[in-house]
């Protein structure tokens, strides 16, 4: 007897080619920036004019760390990326590890652990449907009648 499944033909290459990966809409803001002077500088004053680290390179005029984009502390690019990873529809509003997975697959500073920590608890989203995972308190116990 042969099922349903078995009767379907295998995957073709178009079908193939139609997976994707996410990418943040702030990428090419973020080229823009570090072609400008401003941008530049910050590269220029992070490295103190000295030749990069084996584990930097630079590339379409992006700062790279270990092949992750490396973002140093300026305007709101933290927020805004975590934002993109966590509150997209392929984000779903997830924890802090699904979170920090997708971030650190492509991204890289320094404080990127603390600032996903701090981003997720004030998610507006996440307050208003998800719940803390914690035991019951047990069971409720009326309290002692005064005299």
């Amino acid at each position: 007897m042969v099922d349903a499944l078995s009767c379907q033909e295998p995957p073709t290459l178009l079908v193939l080619l139609a997976v994707s990966s996410p990418i943040p809409t702030i990428f090419k803001e973020l080229q823009q920036f570090f072609t400008t002077i401003e941008g530049t500088n910050l590269i220029r004053s992070f490295t103190n004019n000295q030749p990069l680290p084996n584990q930097f390179s630079t590339s379409q005029g992006l700062l790279f760390f270990r092949n992750r984009i490396f973002l140093l502390q300026v305007h709101d690019f933290h927020r805004r990326i975590i934002g993109e990873f966590h509150d997209s529809p392929t984000g779903g509003h997830s924890g802090l590890k699904p979170t920090m997975t997708k971030v650190v697959a492509s991204f890289y500073w320094l404080s990127m652990t603390r600032d996903t920590k701090e981003f997720i608890p004030h998610c507006s989203m996440c307050q208003q449907n998800k719940y803390l995972p914690k035991k019951p308190q047990g069971l409720i116990q009326p309290l002692p009648i005064p005299h």
